[in-house]
């Protein structure tokens, strides 16, 4: 198995995503987690017994994450945040200032998952239709940088850069640690919607 499972696991993930897409298959988050779980079964080497559904977020009372992989047999696990942004609704541009706001929460929760001493690597996969493009590739929106990132270029999410955003957004984004950045890992294009994959980094992993 390759010291990197990940590429494979997330370019077969991108390939079950279109073929679905393009069937015109009616799709919900739930239906995209699965597929994102079968690509790990096939690409990454883990086993249906090391994936937790669900999974209680240990410093998060009350909070999950969609998918916890256990470390096992060298490697290293896996927690990964879903979100489909679909159509959510029209005009309504505070809407999709609180849906930007909760990606990045997801962002922070990530970061903050960290049970006992394991390693892991922390996912944000992020799914969404043109009106989410639309606003987040908007200069007034403050968040150009985020879905055109560069692949691998770690990002600082500096506060002082979100603190200026609008206050709908900070609301709905909660507190995001000083040293967390992000890293922009994969990247597609299918019909009208767009897949990135981010990796999270807490600022203190170890090497």
């Amino acid at each position: 198995m390759s010291d990197n499972p990940y590429p494979a696991a997330f370019a077969a993930f991108a390939s079950l995503l279109e073929e679905r897409f393009a069937q015109g298959i009616y799709t919900t988050e739930d239906c995209i987690r699965y597929l994102f779980f079968s690509s790990l079964l096939t690409h990454a080497g883990i086993t249906p017994n090391e994936i937790v559904l669900e999974y209680p977020h240990p410093s998060f009372a009350g909070k999950e994450v969609d998918i916890y992989a256990l470390p096992a047999g060298g490697q290293e696990g896996l927690v990964a945040e879903l979100k489909y942004d679909r159509n959510i609704s029209a005009s309504n541009n505070n809407a999709r200032t609180r849906q930007a706001g909760m990606i990045f929460s997801d962002i922070g929760r990530l970061a903050r998952f960290d049970p006992l001493d394991e390693k892991i690597r922390r996912f944000l996969i992020y799914i969404t239709d043109g009106e989410m493009q639309g606003y987040f590739r908007n200069p007034h929106n403050g968040l150009e940088w985020f879905l055109d990132a560069e692949i691998g270029r770690e990002m600082l999410l500096n506060p002082d850069r979100l603190n200026s955003l609008s206050a709908t957004f900070r609301r709905n984004a909660g507190e995001i640690g000083a040293k967390t950045s992000i890293a922009l890992v994969y990247s597609a294009e299918m019909l009208g919607h767009a897949l990135r994959i981010y990796e999270i980094n807490p600022g203190n992993r170890q090497p």
